[in-house]
């Protein structure tokens, strides 16, 4: 089997570069600005719907940020669904997201009761919009993921975020990552904390 065409496109001189893989667009972002942006884009951008999960998921600036967003995207009618991990987004009280659930959007926990399951997490993270454009990466959407926490008194660097990295995709390919999704929201809405239940939708999940 062949292996995927792949081409570079620079869309502006100080943008990052996208590429060409099997008919999807990639793209890298790494610095916080960039994934911000990126982060906000997607959302921002959703026409239709739009499918999140989140390890980490704070009660700070960037999280009360983009739930505000996640609102607004309700109240102009688009379908959003959240799942966040229990473990990771601990640090958030649960009522932090009722305003999500007032504006109409479906919210849940991934594996929220203190068994042996609680010991399984989930630390993915996506933002699908549409089901035509996501973005996914090592980001969590908590203040020190993008340079927006307090300054560390004593550190010389103007950066401090952690260094992490997104992948944009536009393209075919996304349609496969929401329907992965689509069975981990059944998963939790049906069987939330069954590990055999979860470790046979993995097994029986086959992506394209």
């Amino acid at each position: 089997m062949k292996s995927p065409t792949v081409k570079s496109q620079r869309l502006q001189s100080d943008a990052p570069q996208w590429f060409d893989v099997g008919g999807n667009q990639l793209r890298l972002v790494h610095s916080a600005d960039e994934r911000l942006s990126a982060l906000v884009k997607t959302i921002d951008g959703a026409g239709t719907s739009l499918k999140l999960f989140f390890y980490m998921f704070e009660d700070d600036n960037v999280g009360r940020m983009i739930l505000g967003k996640l609102v607004a995207a309700c109240e102009r009618g688009l379908a959003v669904e959240m799942m966040v991990d229990s473990f990771g987004s601990n640090g958030a009280s649960r009522t932090f997201f009722d305003p999500l659930i007032a504006a109409g959007g479906k919210f849940k926990i991934f594996s929220p009761r203190f068994s042996s399951s609680y010991f399984v997490r989930n630390h993915q993270k996506m933002v699908i919009a549409d089901d035509q454009r996501a973005l996914i990466g090592g980001f969590n959407i908590a203040d020190q993921y993008f340079d927006l926490h307090e300054p560390d008194e004593d550190s010389d660097s103007g950066d401090e975020s952690w260094e992490d990295l997104g992948l944009e995709i536009n393209g075919p390919e996304v349609a496969n990552l929401a329907n992965y999704f689509q069975l981990l929201s059944d998963w939790v809405y049906r069987d939330n904390g069954n590990i055999r239940a979860l470790r046979k939708m993995i097994r029986g999940w086959h992506a394209g």
